[in-house]
């Protein structure tokens, strides 16, 4: 397993050739990358973060990641989102890995972080019973109200709906989003992986 991290880093953690495909279409509909983006990191450099349609291992995704504005975002002082990760790989079967409010830029470049307790804390890719080949999503809402105290929110593992969370908390549709995918597979799966997406580009 140690083998696969050093490959993957030393790919950057390969990304793959659907990349700006990685957020399903009906979470990413409002998405407007010219007015606002979201930069996610799991090197604690949170304006440096990870391609969209990544492809990492769980060693690599089990703490928090940071947060940014994309970096053609700007920097909007006013605005205070509510982060959110979900498993995506069945559009039938969503699965919440991360809900947090409060989220707000910082003083340091484009990064944003938040003071207010998560409504669900981290759950790293793969620690939910999720296994093989995953998609995962992190997409960013703006928050109304302070605090953000949810209406409904599904227990532990449980699917997810994202429509009916944001209509029972007056939530208006994903501002900016980025997916990734997680593998739990041998060095030789990935490197076949890998040659087979050359081969798409």
């Amino acid at each position: 397993m140690y083998s696969i991290i050093c490959l993957l880093t030393a790919l950057g953690a390969y990304p793959l050739s659907q990349a700006q495909q990685s957020v399903p279409s009906d979470l990413s509909s409002a998405f407007d990358p010219e007015d606002i983006s979201i930069q996610v990191s799991y090197d604690e450099q949170s304006d440096n973060g990870f391609t969209d349609g990544t492809l990492f291992t769980p060693q690599q995704t089990f703490q928090t990641p940071t947060f940014a504005f994309g970096d053609a975002s700007g920097v909007n002082t006013q605005l205070t989102t509510i982060l959110m990760m979900l498993d995506t790989t069945s559009d039938d079967q969503r699965v919440l890995h991360y809900l947090q409010p409060g989220f707000q830029a910082t003083e340091d470049k484009t990064a944003i972080s938040s003071h207010a307790q998560p409504v669900q804390v981290y759950k790293g890719p793969g620690t939910l019973g999720d296994t093989g080949l995953r998609n995962y999503s992190f997409l960013m809402f703006q928050q109304f109200n302070d605090p953000f105290s949810p209406v409904y929110v599904p227990s532990l593992g449980s699917t997810f709906d994202v429509e009916g969370f944001l209509a029972k908390n007056k939530l208006q549709p994903a501002l900016a989003g980025i997916g990734m995918q997680l593998v739990r597979r041998s060095q030789r799966w990935l490197l076949r992986h890998q040659r087979n997406n050359r081969k798409v580009l």
